[in-house]
């Protein structure tokens, strides 16, 4: 089979269960846009605009996400009076990095102060590395506070009620003063932070998909674009959320909705999530739709008011800008000040640390990648027997 006939059918494949007459041509693929800058906002919009659809990743607060789906909606608009036709287009939210990144934050301070404490605190540090079978990483630091930023990683203390460390924080008196006191507060902590990444989805979903929000917007696009009613179903339609990096089950069984959403697994995750289905008395009636259930409200009161330590950056995290506030107001989304104003601002976004984190994480990975495949061409071509030289 020659090129032209692989491609044509693999065209056919992609038009399954589609009419091949009205769909010849329609978008089948979506570029990746990293929310790293504030350029991705226009890029965004740019690409949307041509029908060229768009998924924004390296994504992790409701002000950064709000902000693309408003880029993407003016974008699709714009194609969508042009008559170009739309694809569907993803908002990403790394959910599982923002709580590591927020846990981290509240390992390194938990453990300075607790280090503060004790007379050799290099020592102490040291025991704790051993214990979280670390000490092979910390010792090669050149820093202090780079040893403690190493052993506070998510590699060594996820989750954070970890029994050595909650061993050094009853024994310097942080969070409690004996371990029960510690294990428990530790428990509590531990699961508020794993709740912030679903927090974010819920709220961007809420913002614009919810029922009564939904039709708002539709009235908002049609009068702020000039599109007609079918228009701008088709720009809002075509939207989805895109909840990633998750950790638990719940990170997807309390995301789940019918539409403008969309649920990517990977096959441990996958795994995790159907073992916890079959656990008893679990019923899947009880998350249809969950994505617009909120999750126990005390937890986004503890976020803000109990855990002080990490409370402006969950603040950060989950609330939006005045700027956004504003476009809410005139779109008409009701009771808008329950939102907040102080989200990360579009000149904060790269040097928001789970920003920081994934960037230098993905760039490992890709070195390292490089260096094995550069690695294995050079043994194949060694191993290679050695054509003749031609006289």
């Amino acid at each position: 089979m020659d090129a032209w006939d692989f491609l044509k059918k693999y065209d056919h494949y992609l038009l399954w269960g589609y009419s091949e007459m009205e769909e010849r041509g329609r978008p089948n693929i979506v570029f990746k846009v990293s929310g790293s800058s504030p350029v991705s906002i226009e890029l965004t919009r740019i690409l949307e605009s041509l029908g060229i659809g768009t998924n924004n990743t390296v994504t992790f607060t409701v002000s950064q996400e709000v902000k693309l789906i408003l880029a993407k909606i003016e974008g699709r608009a714009e194609a969508a009076k042009k008559g170009i036709r739309l694809t569907t287009v993803y908002e990403t939210n790394m959910g599982g990095r923002l709580d590591d990144h927020i846990r981290e934050v509240q390992a390194e301070i938990l453990l300075m102060k607790a280090l503060e404490r004790k007379r050799d605190r290099e020592g102490s540090l040291k025991r704790l590395a051993e214990e979280l079978g670390a000490w092979e990483e910390v010792k090669g630091k050149e820093t202090f506070e780079a040893k403690v930023r190493a052993l506070c990683s998510r590699k060594y203390l996820r989750p954070l009620n970890k029994k050595p460390f909650i061993t050094l924080l009853a024994e310097t008196g942080i969070l409690g003063d004996s371990e029960e006191d510690v294990a428990e507060n530790l428990a509590l902590l531990e699961n508020d932070i794993g709740c912030c990444g679903v927090l974010v989805s819920k709220r961007v979903y809420e913002i614009f998909f919810s029922p009564e929000n939904r039709t708002k917007w539709l009235k908002y696009i049609q009068s702020k674009y000039g599109l007609t009613g079918k228009q701008a179903e088709e720009v809002m339609n075509g939207i989805d959320v895109l909840p990633a990096s998750k950790r638990k089950p719940m990170e997807t069984l309390e995301t789940l909705g019918g539409r403008n959403m969309t649920n990517t697994e990977f096959p441990n995750h996958q795994l995790s999530v159907l073992l916890r289905s079959r656990e008893p008395g679990f019923r899947m009636d009880d998350y249809r739709e969950s994505v617009l259930r909120g999750l126990d409200p005390d937890i986004a009161r503890r976020l803000t008011e109990r855990w002080e330590d990490i409370r402006n950056l969950f603040v950060s995290a989950y609330e939006l800008t005045p700027e956004l506030v504003e476009i809410l107001e005139e779109a008409g989304i009701a009771d808008v000040e329950k939102y907040g104003r102080d989200g990360l601002k579009p000149e904060d976004w790269g040097s928001f640390g789970s920003t920081e984190k994934t960037m230098t994480e993905f760039s490992g990975s890709y070195d390292r990648f490089r260096e094995r495949c550069v690695e294995f061409v050079r043994r194949v071509a060694s191993e290679a027997p050695k054509a003749p030289l031609k006289r």
